[in-house]
């Protein structure tokens, strides 16, 4: 025996198969919510969201369903899923110039022209040359092994805040993807509502509907 029944969604037309003793529908084509009657041994179908404005249900829809199913309309963009801002990661930053292996080259250099040198005088002055070089290089890279450490600790603290910023976008966005499955419109009135709540607003409000229900 089949216990399955045939019924035609009210919202979009669509073919729907309904357990015999079910109370409650989703369309599987446009994702309307509808309570299924039955009386005078007839099986219809109702849409259970009903427009704290006007009281009724039958001109109410859910808020996902018209995005999906007038995505290009003027009011499927207006009921389109909430965007988050992007989360930039923080910028790699450049290692700086390191001196000091200039530096020890140049005194090497130097030093190896004190022995071509035909003067005491002026392999003296290759040699100070060639010293002051070295001293240089050895400043450089002890400033530069400083500057990297302090530049590393740096990136790593952003790497960390900017890990934290993304998680925290990646809950606020799942909660607000949440309420909007949770939204419906009401054609009637032109306003969106939560079930259970006794209040509608205006569709141009909708980001800041759900950012208020977010916190």
């Amino acid at each position: 025996m089949n216990d399955m029944i045939s019924l035609i969604c009210p919202s979009c037309g669509g073919k729907l198969s309904v357990a015999k003793y079910a109370d409650r529908l989703t369309c599987e084509h446009c994702g309307n919510e509808h309570i299924i009657r039955r009386e005078n041994n007839g099986i219809f179908l109702e849409a259970h969201a009903r427009c704290p404005n006007c009281g009724r249900n039958d001109k109410s829809k859910k808020v996902s369903a018209i995005s999906k199913s007038e995505s290009q309309s003027t009011l499927g963009k207006l009921l389109a899923p909430p965007i988050q801002a992007t989360v930039k990661p923080p910028a790699k930053y450049l290692r700086p110039s390191d001196w000091s292996d200039v530096s020890f080259i140049g005194a090497g250099l130097f030093f190896i022209g004190v022995f071509f040198v035909k003067s005491f005088s002026s392999g003296v002055i290759v040699f100070i040359i060639s010293a002051c070089l070295f001293m240089a290089g050895l400043y450089f890279k002890s400033s530069s092994a400083k500057l990297l450490k302090t530049k590393d600790a740096e990136y790593k603290q952003q790497l960390a805040d900017y890990m934290q910023r993304l998680d925290r976008q990646k809950s606020e966005t799942e909660k607000a993807m949440k309420l909007w499955n949770m939204l419906y419109y009401c054609e009637r009135d032109d306003c969106i509502f939560f079930l259970g709540e006794n209040s509608a607003y205006p569709v141009s409000n909708i980001s800041q509907v759900i950012k208020e229900h977010s916190q």
